[in-house]
């Protein structure tokens, strides 16, 4: 996948997917240096977790990352334009579709220069979003140097098809991938940020320097775990199964005894998250037994006589994980509020985010998309609520929290319900209850 990613080449990212990964990394405003420094500052955060190649394309390490990165603060911007190279005979341009108007709207082609029309990394550069790119001497080009091993293309081979070759070959892409992962099951990476890797502190058996300490919280697990990686022809299940198996990830949230915050990084114990905005809108969705219908632009109804790539049509979709994008997702109107308002982000400037807010509480207690599920009179006899209509107090109160908290109810809870909600049988009184279940601070938290 990486590879596929890295190396791809193509003329019509409609049509190829995966050539979008790199247009990515396209830069307003010339030169094209500027383009090659973001797709290879991209290769490196993604597919090596080390966010800080984009500070020494700019500038050497000293002076600027001193206190960030043992690893960053020696290294020097020619050792980055020797890493960025291995994209520099690459161009991403604009193909307006047949028939445009004014050029839109228009797809990219990403192509490799053949024959070599392009040099290396080349030198010389006043303009642009990053600084001068000074001549060094009369060296006025940079080669492909991977700077991590000295690494270069084979001769004759394909500058990206090396790049990929040699990352993909480099223990730091399985630790990356494995701490990504990790963060995925345990709300935080052994490495954390999971793009702040420094290469100069993880290895235990050379320590840095003092007062540098080693930067994982446990390097010979995140070591270990990315060789296995490895060996297994780097099997995400394998990997995956590997997590959820071990004690670890099965720890309960509860901790006995005194708890210190220096134990988290050692995942003492499950380390409670909020559920992501989509999570959330299923929970919802599936607990409450009445399921939405959306037709998403260019999705659902993406006929077999498009002008683009002629896809059948995918039909309504009911889950927000199955959404193909975020923004303006599913209606661009009052559920997408809903779900942005748990800060899902947009997978190109904005970062998901775990934050708890005001607005968050609001939409779980008054928003359209909650309350419009609470209406006994209007829910389907196969709804949450339609099948508690025949049951007794105790029994839809088990059924209520089963439902919607995934656990019975504590005898206190059950009293309390018994006590507090007036004829608990009834609809109202259950949909109050309801209401209740989806404002707990559990039903947006996973413990």
């Amino acid at each position: 996948m990486a590879t596929e990613l890295i190396s791809a080449q193509g003329e019509n990212t409609y049509a190829q997917g995966e050539l979008n990964w790199l247009v990515g990394g396209w830069v307003i405003g010339n030169p094209q240096q500027d383009n090659i420094d973001q797709e290879a500052a991209n290769v490196a955060e993604t597919f090596l977790g080390i966010a800080h190649m984009n500070c020494v394309l700019c500038h050497n390490g000293r002076g600027h990352l001193d206190a960030l990165s043992l690893w960053g603060k020696s290294t020097l911007r020619t050792q980055a334009w020797g890493f960025a190279s291995f994209l520099s005979h690459t161009t991403t341009s604009r193909v307006p579709v047949a028939n445009a108007v004014n050029n839109q709207p228009y797809y990219w082609a990403v192509r490799d220069d053949k024959p070599r029309v392009l040099a290396d990394y080349t030198l010389g550069t006043t303009t642009g979003n990053r600084p001068a790119r000074t001549l060094i001497g009369t060296q006025r080009t940079v080669p492909p140097v991977y700077p991590f091993t000295g690494a270069t293309p084979n001769p004759g081979e394909n500058y990206r098809a090396g790049l990929a070759r040699i990352v993909t070959s480099d223990i730091q892409f399985a630790r990356a991938a494995v701490n990504y992962i990790w963060k995925a099951y345990f709300g935080r990476g052994i490495v954390d940020p999971v793009n702040q890797f420094d290469p100069a502190r993880l290895d235990p058996d050379n320590p840095p320097p003092a007062p540098w300490t080693l930067q994982p919280s446990n390097a010979r697990l995140l070591n270990a775990l990315a060789q296995e990686f490895v060996d297994s022809g780097f099997d995400l299940k394998e990997l995956m199964r590997r997590i959820a198996n071990s004690e670890a990830y099965q720890l309960s949230s509860r901790y006995e005894g005194d708890w210190n915050p220096s134990y988290e990084p050692l995942f003492a114990r499950k380390l409670v998250r909020r559920l992501w905005a989509e999570e959330i809108h299923d929970a919802v969705a599936q607990s409450s037994g009445v399921l939405p219908n959306y037709n998403v632009a260019n999705f659902s109804s993406f006929a077999a006589t498009s002008p683009y790539i002629g896809n059948p049509t995918f039909g309504p979709v009911q889950w927000a994980m199955q959404f193909p994008d975020v923004n303006r997702m599913p209606d661009n109107g009052a559920v997408t509020a809903f779900l942005n308002s748990f800060l899902r982000g947009d997978r190109d400037s904005a970062d998901r985010r775990g934050d708890g807010s005001v607005l968050q509480a609001l939409s779980l207690m008054n928003d359209n998309f909650i309350t419009s599920r609470l209406n006994s009179k209007t829910a389907p006899d196969t709804s949450l609520l339609g099948i508690s209509k025949s049951m007794t107090a105790s029994q839809l109160i088990d059924n209520l929290y089963i439902s919607v908290l995934s656990r019975f109810p504590t005898p206190e809870e059950k009293q309390t319900a018994l006590d507090g909600v007036k004829d608990i049988a009834s609809a109202t009184a259950a949909e109050n209850l309801l209401w209740i279940l989806y404002n707990k601070v559990d039903f947006v938290f996973n413990y």
